[in-house]
């Protein structure tokens, strides 16, 4: 099965790192792909790196 995210997990994600969640696709969404048949995934992120000073870290804290 393909499944395109798009943005509405990846939202999801942030607001619950935001709140202080952790790990949150495999907490939260894990289990619902797995039973729906999600069998893999290309997850796309975009960040600006004009207005982070160190993108790659920036990335691993979110």
């Amino acid at each position: 099965m393909f499944f395109d995210m798009h943005a509405d997990v990846w939202t999801d994600n942030f607001w619950e790192y935001k709140k202080g969640n952790k790990d949150v696709i495999r907490n939260k969404y894990k289990e619902k792909f797995l039973k729906g048949g999600l069998s893999g995934g290309i997850f796309v992120i975009y960040l600006n790196v004009n207005k982070v000073e160190n993108a790659e870290e920036y990335f691993f804290q979110i």
